[in-house]
């Protein structure tokens, strides 16, 4: 559960926007500014010591503020309670281990709901260029399409709840008030001369 209001889909807190961490991978996601969106996802938790032939890399990691419900099938509210365990979450990972002259690739998301098609569509669709990315970069291949098929089904704006909620406040309340503000002054200003 993300405790931070810009690293989520406003109204569902388990709707998660990571942070996008630099990597062959994610660099054109990077790059394109895009989003990514990871529902229902858990934290992968890395191993205090492992062989240092392996190289693991974060790719979607979450805030500061996210949180791991102790039971989440049990869970009656996403609020944070006693016994949940606070810190930032990888989401993502890329496992790299080169053994004599070859090397084994493997990349590990938290979950497979990323994938769905309505889930996509609310990212633009950079959640399927993740996905072929990492393949393309486990299979150690360029990418070699230059231009990837779009989708012909509507797109959405993704927009975190942070983010939502400041600029509702700043269409609903502050720019009227300026304009009332300034219809004033004009006004007074007219009644002068």
């Amino acid at each position: 559960v993300e405790g931070d209001s810009n690293h989520y889909v406003r109204g569902y807190q388990h709707y998660l926007l990571p942070n996008v961490e630099s990597h062959d991978i994610t660099d054109p996601i990077i790059d394109e500014n895009l989003y990514v969106l990871m529902p229902v996802a858990h934290g992968i938790a890395k191993l205090d010591s492992y062989r240092s032939s392996l190289t693991i890399t974060s790719l979607l990691t979450t805030s500061d503020k996210a949180y791991n419900k102790l039971d989440p099938n049990n869970a009656t509210t996403l609020e944070r309670e006693d016994g949940d365990v606070s810190e930032p979450f990888d989401l993502g990972v890329a496992i790299s281990e080169t053994v004599n002259d070859g090397e084994t690739r493997l990349v590990w998301f938290s979950t497979s709901q990323f994938l769905e098609d309505q889930v996509n569509q609310l990212v633009g669709g950079s959640n399927q260029d993740l996905f072929l990315n990492s393949l393309s970069w486990m299979c150690e291949r360029e990418n070699n399409i230059s231009i990837r098929s779009k989708s012909l089904s509507q797109s959405y704006l993704t927009v975190p709840d942070g983010s939502a909620t400041l600029w509702g406040v700043i269409l609903v309340f502050v720019l009227p008030l300026g304009m009332i503000i300034a219809g004033i002054v004009v006004v007074l200003k007219r009644r002068k001369r």
